[in-house]
């Protein structure tokens, strides 16, 4: 139970690679997240979309985003992605600091996603 100390996600999944402790469940993912809802995944949920003022909304959408993928990412993918809720909140600090870099005072990442791809079909 290493997400139950002052770990970030990170150290601790090279210490559940070490084995020297377990790797958390979905709850305890989701709870760690909605603790820290100010960091990479919670800026991630809500570049989604997804409301997380509150730590039990940032649970839920956490878990929500955690099935989604278990139930439609292919198998071969979760194994070559080892796909944990370790993974989850990883991928959704990739999707704040992605979601950052496009962002702009007047274009949203979507309408700037769209001007990129027409730009490149033009060439």
């Amino acid at each position: 139970m290493c997400f139950s100390s002052s770990l970030t996600p990170a150290f601790c999944n090279n210490v559940v690679d070490l084995k020297i402790c377990d790797p958390p469940g979905v709850e305890e993912m989701a709870a760690w997240v909605g603790k820290n809802r100010h960091l990479g995944a919670g800026s991630g949920l809500q570049a989604l979309g997804f409301q997380v003022d509150l730590r039990r909304r940032t649970e839920a959408a956490f878990e929500v985003v955690y099935w989604h993928l278990k139930q439609h990412l292919h198998e071969e993918n979760k194994a070559v992605l080892q796909f944990s809720p370790i993974f989850v909140e990883y991928l959704l600090y990739k999707v704040a600091r992605f979601s950052q870099q496009f962002e702009s005072k007047d274009e949203t990442l979507l309408e700037q996603g769209s001007i990129t791809i027409q730009d490149q079909a033009g060439r």
